[in-house]
């Protein structure tokens, strides 16, 4: 954020959507950023488009396993090195029931990305990442 200038612009423009079946919940999105810089020196753009299904298991109860798979197409941005990016992310989820409104959630994740957005040393060349966690949502 160090780069931010008074002249600088960034117009973005994102489309959500829900699906919710009786086991199943698809939230797929599409989006689209431009940012323009007041030095008219490294202006960026990119597309995305992901879906998150999630199954909530019937005979196991506060359990789901979400799943996340994502594209940004960085392909505007070449000079810079910028690739097409993939993201795949599995997520077994616990919900933890507490009687006052929306439950905090624990889920683990394991996530597999492919590609380079260009801000690598490496620009123009594709990277592989693993990564697994544990996140926590809540609510209050």
């Amino acid at each position: 954020m160090t780069r931010v200038k008074d002249g600088d612009q960034t117009v973005r423009a994102q489309a959500y959507g829900g699906y919710i079946g009786e086991n199943w919940l698809f939230f797929p999105a599409v989006g689209y950023e431009q940012t323009s810089y007041d030095d008219n020196v490294d202006d960026f753009s990119y597309w995305y488009a992901m879906v998150r299904p999630v199954y909530t298991m019937p005979s196991i109860d506060d359990f789901a396993i979400a799943a996340e798979f994502g594209y940004t197409d960085n392909s505007v941005n070449r000079d810079n090195g910028g690739n097409a990016t993939y993201k795949a992310t599995i997520a077994p989820t616990w919900t933890v029931g507490t009687g006052f409104g929306p439950a905090p959630e624990i889920r683990l994740l394991a996530t597999y990305l492919k590609g380079n957005p260009g801000v690598s040393s490496n620009a123009g060349e594709d990277d592989h990442d693993f990564i697994v966690g544990v996140q926590v949502d809540m609510w209050w």
